[in-house]
């Protein structure tokens, strides 16, 4: 089976006009059987879809968890991410997770109103924030040891599975990542190329 990334996954044939529903009766509507262009749009056909159901029973799979923190998953991360590397800009960890600025600095100023981590403009350059550990965020890192173990033991005889999953997975971001750069490199080149054309 082929795939459209996208739009769907199918094969592409002949395509033909959608028919008009023939039928009305009261609030029940007898709708046409789906054509090939249609199939694009069935349900069960979607990359996307899966994809981000998988993303959502994930986080809820983890609340438990992460409710014991006083942490929301998109917290977890930045967390993570300073337990590994302390002292970072609000650029390096929105690269790391890829989040953009707006959205990684309401999650910080969260964090920091909690005391776990401090925020800081870097000498010499005050256009820069450095964000790092309390002492409170530092130690909150002994508890958080738990969460993996909890979530590997709640998947049991799957975790082998998932585990195989992740370079799979780890290669859809590349792909999905590179996809949205040349968008956004080609709306910068369009706007460009329009601004040029009223000038």
């Amino acid at each position: 089976m082929g795939m459209r990334m996208g739009i769907g996954m199918g094969n592409r044939s002949l395509l033909t006009e959608p028919e008009v529903p023939t039928h009305v009766d009261g609030d029940a509507m007898t709708l046409p059987e789906l054509n090939d262009e249609d199939q694009f749009l069935r349900l069960e056909n979607q990359l996307c879809f899966p994809l981000y159901t998988a993303a959502r029973l994930m986080v809820q799979v983890y609340k438990p968890f992460l409710d014991e923190l006083d942490l929301t998953y998109p917290q977890y991360l930045v967390m993570m991410v300073l337990w590994e590397r302390d002292n970072l800009s609000v650029s390096r960890i929105g690269e790391m997770l890829k989040l953009d600025s707006a959205t990684l600095t309401q999650i910080l100023t969260k964090l920091e109103k909690v005391g776990y981590i401090e925020r800081a403009r870097m000498v010499g350059d005050a256009r820069t924030v450095l964000n790092r550990l309390t002492r409170k965020g530092f130690n909150l890192k002994t508890r958080a040891r738990q969460v993996p173990g909890g979530m590997a033991t709640g998947f049991g005889s799957c975790l082998d599975e998932l585990a195989q999953m992740k370079p799979m997975i780890t290669r859809l971001l590349d792909i999905l990542e590179d996809r949205r750069n040349r968008d956004a490199a080609s709306g910068i080149a369009s706007r460009a190329k329009a601004a040029s054309v009223q000038a």
